[in-house]
């Protein structure tokens, strides 16, 4: 699970920071990490895996992209997650790693697509399942728990992208804006395909998430939200668009991530 780097200054020094960007040249980032807990991780590797076997669903065409797809669903699925949800309901222990593997005995046989399409509703299932009996619902549907999710996707787009684009630093780390190279603003070229995939996906999905929680937005925020409206639409553009890794990175550092903040009170890990 990624913790998630955005940018918190003083605005004075928000403000030089802007202009350094604007001029391609960052001299220093300031980022701080964002206070989470059991649910958040939990509900992020829920639409990790939820994205990834919906995504390999997609690619039976091309079974070593789907099979790429499924190894990330199973590595969201850790050991140590599976005996929680055993803790709470066995059969869901059991049933939800089987599912993902069932998917995959699917895709590799050639089965139909009706075929597949049930078994990745099987899996997704299974997690709304995990998600009832591990999670109480008040904490399931706050919105500042759903709003470090959003953000939690958004660091999964940036890290599928820079994969797909073999950019060489972390572009879920605001440091990597600093970084001198004129590379980071040249339109980028795909070399992995699954990961390409992968981060328009998540860059969707947090869309999603945002515009369920949009109401529950904090009163007298309405310019972050007016700020979210904007950033998340042009953030999956960009990918889908195969932007410069800057540009990808100054939107989600730069606007999507305050902007939560502001909207939906996340704090600030200590």
């Amino acid at each position: 699970m990624k913790t998630i780097s955005m940018a918190l200054a003083i605005f004075a020094s928000a403000i030089l920071l802007g202009s350094a960007i604007a001029l391609g040249s960052v001299s220093r980032a300031y980022a701080h990490t964002f206070a989470g807990n059991e649910n958040v991780e939990f509900l992020t590797m829920v639409q990790e895996i939820k994205v990834e076997t919906l995504l390999a669903g997609n690619s039976t065409s091309d079974k070593e992209v789907a099979n790429h797809h499924i190894e990330h669903a199973a590595e969201a699925l850790t050991n140590s997650t599976i005996e929680e949800i055993a803790e709470k309901n066995q059969r869901i222990a059991n049933d939800l790693p089987l599912s993902i593997e069932q998917l995959k005995t699917a895709i590799d046989s050639g089965a139909s697509p009706d075929e597949v399409r049930q078994d990745v509703q099987a899996v997704s299932d299974l997690l709304d399942e995990a998600v009832q009996v591990r999670i109480e619902r008040s904490q399931a549907t706050n919105s500042t728990v759903q709003a470090t999710v959003v953000a939690n996707l958004v660091d999964e787009a940036l890290e599928h992208y820079g994969e797909a684009v073999g950019f060489e630093g972390n572009m879920t780390d605001m440091s990597s804006m600093s970084t001198p190279d004129t590379d980071m603003r040249a339109n980028a070229t795909v070399a992995s395909v699954p990961d390409y995939q992968s981060a328009q996906a998540f860059a969707e999905k947090a869309q999603e998430l945002y515009q369920q929680i949009k109401p529950e937005a904090l009163s007298g925020t309405d310019n972050a939200v007016k700020e979210l409206d904007d950033a998340f639409p042009a953030f999956a553009s960009a990918i889908k668009g195969k932007a410069s890794p800057m540009e990808i990175m100054e939107i989600a550092h730069m606007k999507i991530h305050p902007s939560l903040m502001t909207a939906y009170g996340l704090q600030a890990a200590s």
